[in-house]
This record gives structure tokens, sequence and C-alpha cells, in this order.
């Protein structure tokens, strides 16, 4: 933040930990939200748990968007949950979930040092939760290329950026969600 300082018009929360921008500001297209769930901060990783302070002004960030009829949705946080990286999630799997939940339409990730882009997932009946390294398949709600806006949640990891693509990891049990 002492480097890069914020210049969004209209931006709310946190600069450099947790905020909200509406884009454009007057008649808004996208609300992008930036959490930073698995961050060591100097005071230590912020609390993003259910029901946390944090997990509160997440959930009303997203719904504030939704209430003011705001087309899209974009979530960014560094550390993704889903991926066919190295990492383990993070982000936390009941945080993602309740992306998941408030049909988030996407969430943008980076830390792993590769591009990877999920298909769109969502939640029914038959598929209420996702749990880490494993895959239901009911929980795919479009496979195609094009993203149908508020059919499901696309995760986008992209950690290219300074260092050389990491390879793919194909046989990673969540590699049907990619």
């Amino acid at each position: 933040a002492a480097c890069l300082p914020n210049r969004l018009p209209g931006l709310q929360g946190d600069y450099a930990e947790q905020w909200f921008v509406d884009v454009p500001q007057e008649e808004p297209l996208v609300r992008i939200i930036v959490v930073s769930p698995g961050i060591e901060f100097s005071a230590g990783k912020l609390d993003y748990s259910k029901g946390s302070d944090r997990w509160n002004w997440t959930e009303k960030a997203i719904d504030g968007a939704r209430a003011e009829s705001i087309p899209w949705t974009v979530v960014a946080m560094h550390t993704p949950c889903f991926t066919m990286g190295r990492y383990a999630c993070a982000a936390g799997e009941s945080l993602t979930n309740m992306l998941i939940s408030k049909k988030v339409d996407v969430v943008l990730n980076g830390h792993e040092h590769l591009y990877q882009r999920t298909h769109q997932l969502g939640f029914s009946d038959r598929c209420e939760y996702m749990a880490v390294k494993t895959v239901e398949k009911r929980c795919v709600v479009d496979t195609g290329d094009s993203m149908t806006q508020g059919r499901g949640t696309v995760f986008i990891t992209v950690g290219i950026g300074g260092r050389t693509p990491r390879e793919i990891n194909r046989d990673d049990p969540e590699s049907h969600y990619f």
C-alpha cells in the first residue's frame, strides 16, 4: 500500500487488506471485492472463519452488490482453494464455499505459479458443499468455454508473473473442476 497507493475512486474498506470498489463508479457493471485469507501480515493472519468480522464484511459486500443490482461480482484473493498446483487451501474451504453459495461470478487468485480456470461451479439440492481434494461432479454446472452470468462461480488462478510457470498436476483429484 505504501509503494502503490489507492487511486480508485469510491473504494470502501481497508486498502491492501480488505476492500471493494464498484466499476464504473456511476451505474456500475462489476463490484470488485479484495480479501486476504491465508496471508501473513505483521499482526498475523487475518481471521476469515465463518461468522468472524471479516467473513461478515465479505458477505455484506457481496450481498450489497446484489441489492444494488450490480450485474457482476468478482472476488480477488491471493491464495486459491481449488488448484492443480502444489499448495493446500490457504483461503479456507468454508470461505470458498460461501463464495460459491453467494454465486460470486469470478474468483481471481495468484500464489500458484501457473494459469488455471475452473468450469462454472455451483450448488443445488444435488450438491450442497465442496470439499478440498475431492470432486463432486454434480457441482459442475457448466463446462462450456463461455461463462453464463449468475450460473456458477469460476475460479481463475493467474500466478505466472515473476517466475517460470510450474507444471500443472493433471493427476490432482480436483482436475475434473478445470
